[in-house]
């Protein structure tokens, strides 16, 4: 008989070739776990490998895969899989810590076409199933199901014989199909009790055992979906010499006009560059420097040197990954790299993708390889597996995959392994998380071999200063950065006032010859001030931004503002903080209502960047609203709010050259008196330390509760036919996918739109998913379209959506 994995039309792939491809595979990417004997990992990667699919052997499988019968449960596989994978790894007889590699194993193989789970959802004592005792119901009918594809597989001799070929030429004694269906059971009884063992071992043991599992996890389930796809070939990797940096910082730095700035960015470069190659043997490293003070270049100069410096020394050649907060910033940190790499590398645009990629949910989804576009299947596996050697990416694709257990976004965990990790902007990490991202980067250089290059302006206290190198200099080098570098004075405002009250001050106040840039904490006041605002016709482009409004029109704003900036021209421009951290604009003037410290130092970032204009002013307020609630407080609320209060109520107005200062003594404080509650970062390294992933049978926490940004109930996304264009790519979407019955070809047509699709969906709230009694709204699927011709009725081409037209309690929103 021949047995498949894969039987597609024209695609047939033989179970043993498969088994072998992946194997083959996964022992190619396997660079090394510090702290594992390389040997015994080596053969947990093996046992994984050729066991993954071994379920597919069952008759009820291939009748299924082949003849597309329907037999139900029986054609599962994943669980008899992971019982077969793990007995076979135990049957080396390994010893020690390194008996734990069967429990990962188990873990892997059994959800590598899902999303991992806790242990005991599927595993019981030794005496439990030897006395018929397993209460989990799931779990139950599980080895129901395996008892009867055990009898099915022992019915054809010549599987045992082809396995035993497989297994022993990889060097495994083998466990014949006869002697693992006798003792399965005790089998599967010891990963029960190997796991019970390792939560009582030393928290060092458990964290190299948690990085392990998705170490194995991802290697499995990368491997496997490449080998289903005919997409396992591996692209050479590429050079990106230090020189390329260099090189370009010279020819910039010979361009720009003699300021003080532009002087400081060389100097910065240099500097970075220097305590870089003093101590490249470091693991954490930050890089504290003012706002537009060149940290973006400084930044990747410090990788591309580590990278050297890394390959010459270790022998391997490091990834460079570059993690940002918002998508926003992501797409123009992603220009810069692209502009110096098709500047200095000359086979860059033929084989872009493998020097460079975006990943994030708005990116367009391709990659290109020797001039050509991978077909989108395939694209979207190398994106998700980060196949390049510099990757531009978000928080949330950053720490979910460190905290992992979702199958789509592990897949590269795999890739974090001996790579340079630089975080921009890492001050918008929760502060709930802090201890929990601390803990989980001291593990990552220890036992991935990671290097991580903190970037901010405000530097958050989430590592000591012993745990991290500076790069920008000594505290007294910074301190004379920050106190050079004296662009604009901050001026508190303790008063309270309505919008009404701001905007006749406002109107007092202004010049024609000023940008202002106006930054305030709900959706709901920034529409209102917007209109009042209008209502003044100050006779200068008034502009408007939030998350209210499409994606494609916050480029399209963002840019046309960006070109006032060049042709110094003044506008006023009202926002929500979306604009805080790295948005490349610059104003005269930044009025900002009430957040915390650091988010407050950010935004002044956006004032007098170039510092060539006299002191630019940002002034922070106090909104409240008619009846005298602060905005403030609903959207931080009242801690972080007092403690930036007290500060600055100390000194009414702050010049740049004391923000540093100013921002150590704010983390300084809410640190020590340790005002922000880390519960929910200590319940994450619980979860990590019990392999507790999700669904943990008694209730104890998961990882799967960590969350970057807390979703908000009651929202959902609408899909605004904003123009001809929404139009033409809706039409697409319904032909191509709503109407597309064949699943492939669906799958394949929503790839190919999702960027596209993504520039005009906006979460609105007040929209309950399954409501489809709104005049005009049209529900599709996971999201309401709102069709051009309704347009007018519910959106507003200046401030987006009209949430008041929903008829409900409004929900606001960042």
């Amino acid at each position: 008989m021949v047995y498949y994995s894969h039987f597609d039309t024209g695609a047939e792939k033989l179970l043993k070739d498969h088994l072998q491809e992946v194997t083959a595979s996964m022992v190619k990417k396997f660079q090394g776990l510090p702290g594992l004997d390389r040997e015994a990992f080596l053969k947990s990667l093996k046992a994984a490998g050729l066991g993954h699919d071994f379920g597919k052997y069952t008759s009820y499988f291939q009748d299924h895969l082949v003849n597309k019968k329907a037999v139900g449960p029986l054609s599962h596989h994943a669980f008899l899989s992971a019982v077969w994978a793990s007995a076979q790894f135990l049957n080396e007889n390994i010893e020690g810590s390194h008996q734990y590699l069967a429990l990962l194993i188990f873990l892997a193989v059994l959800r590598h076409h899902g999303d991992l789970d806790h242990p005991l959802n599927n595993l019981a004592s030794k005496r439990a199933l030897r006395e018929n005792a397993v209460y989990n119901e799931s779990l139950k009918n599980k080895l129901e199901i395996l008892k009867m594809q055990l009898e099915d597989l022992l019915l054809n001799p010549e599987i045992d014989r082809e396995n035993q070929e497989l297994w022993q030429k990889h060097g495994f004694k083998y466990l014949p199909l006869g002697e693992f269906t006798r003792n399965y059971q005790d089998y599967l009884g010891r990963l029960y009790t190997l796991y019970q063992d390792l939560t009582e071992e030393e928290e060092e043991i458990r964290f190299l055992f948690y990085f392990a599992t998705l170490y194995l996890y991802s290697l499995l389930i990368d491997s496997d979906k490449k080998s289903a796809a005919q997409a396992l070939k591996e692209f050479a990797r590429k050079e990106l010499p230090f020189s390329v940096m260099a090189e370009y910082q010279k020819e910039l730095s010979q361009k720009a006009e003699k300021s003080y700035v532009n002087t400081l960015r060389q100097n910065l470069f240099a500097k970075v560059i220097s305590n870089v190659e003093k101590h490249f043997e470091g693991e954490i490293f930050s890089l504290t420097a003012p706002t537009g003070s060149g940290k973006t270049l400084a930044g990747l100069g410090a990788a591309f040197k580590l990278r050297e410096l890394i390959a010459r020394e270790k022998g391997y050649t490091p990834r460079i990954i570059y993690a940002l907060p918002f998508t926003s910033i992501i797409d123009q940190n992603y220009e810069v790299i692209k502009r110096i790499l098709e500047t200095k590398v000359t086979d860059f645009p033929e084989n872009e993708s493998l020097y460079l990629i975006k990943h994030h949910h708005l990116a367009d989804l391709s990659f290109r390889v020797e001039k050509e576009e991978i077909e989108v299947e395939k694209a979207l596996l190398f994106t998700e597996s980060w196949e390049s050697e510099i990757i531009v990416t978000t928080f949330v694709q950053l720490f979910h995959t460190f905290f992992g257990f979702k199958n789509r976004l592990l897949k590269k965990f795999h890739k974090l392994s001996g790579s340079i990790i630089l975080l921009d902007e890492v001050q918008n990490i929760p502060f709930e998380y802090w201890g929990a991202v601390r803990e989980i980067f001291l593990q990552a250089v220890k036992l991935l071999d990671c290097k991580v290059i903190l970037m901010t302006a405000t530097k958050p206290l989430i590592f000591s200063p012993e745990e991290c190198i500076e790069l920008a200099g000594t505290e007294e080098e910074i301190a004379e950065m920050f106190g050079a570098l004296n662009r604009v004075k901050l001026s508190y405002l303790p008063e309270k006032m309505t919008i009404a009250e701001f905007v006749r001050s406002f109107k007092e106040k202004y010049s024609k010859d000023k940008s202002y840039l106006i930054v305030v904490n709900t959706i709901k006041s920034s529409i209102e001030l917007y209109r009042k605002i209008k209502e003044l016709d100050l006779g200068i482009p008034l502009f408007y931004l939030s998350t209210n409004i499409t994606p494609k029109e916050r480029s399209q704003r963002l840019l046309a503002i960006k070109q006032l900036n060049q042709q110094n021209k003044p506008f006023v421009l009202v926002s929500t903080q979306v604009v805080e951290a790295g948005v490349d604009l610059d104003a005269s003037c930044v009025i900002r209502d009430a957040g915390p410290l650091d988010s407050v130092i950010q935004v002044a970032g956006r004032c007098n960047r170039s510092g060539q204009k006299e002191l630019g002013e940002v002034i922070l307020m106090n909104l409240i609203t008619d009846e005298g609630k602060d905005f403030a407080t609903r959207i931080y609320g009242p801690v972080l709010l007092k403690q930036t209060r007290e500060l600055l109520e100390e000194a009414r107005e702050i010049e740049e050259k004391a923000f540093g200062n100013l921002i150590g003594g704010y983390f300084l404080k809410i640190t020590a008196e340790k005002l922000l509650s880390d519960s929910q970062g200590k319940k994450t390294l619980e979860a990590i330390l019990n392999l507790s992933f999700a669904d943990a049978p008694d209730g104890s926490p998961v990882i799967s509760d960590f969350k970057l940004i807390t979703e908000i109930p009651f929202y959902v996304d609408v899909f605004v036919e904003l123009d001809e264009e929404a139009k033409l790519i809706w039409e697409e979407y319904k032909k191509g996918v709503i109407q597309e019955s064949d699943d492939q070809k669906r799958r394949t047509n929503y790839l190919k739109l999702k960027s596209k699709l993504a520039q005009y969906i906006i979460s609105v709230p007040g929209l309950e998913k399954n409501q489809s009694n709104i005049r005009g709204l049209e529900q599709a699927g996971s999201f309401f379209r709102l069709p051009l011709e309704y347009l007018e009725d519910y959106y507003s081409l200046e401030t987006g959506f009209k949430r008041v037209t929903l008829g409900r309690e409004e929900f606001e929103i960042l």
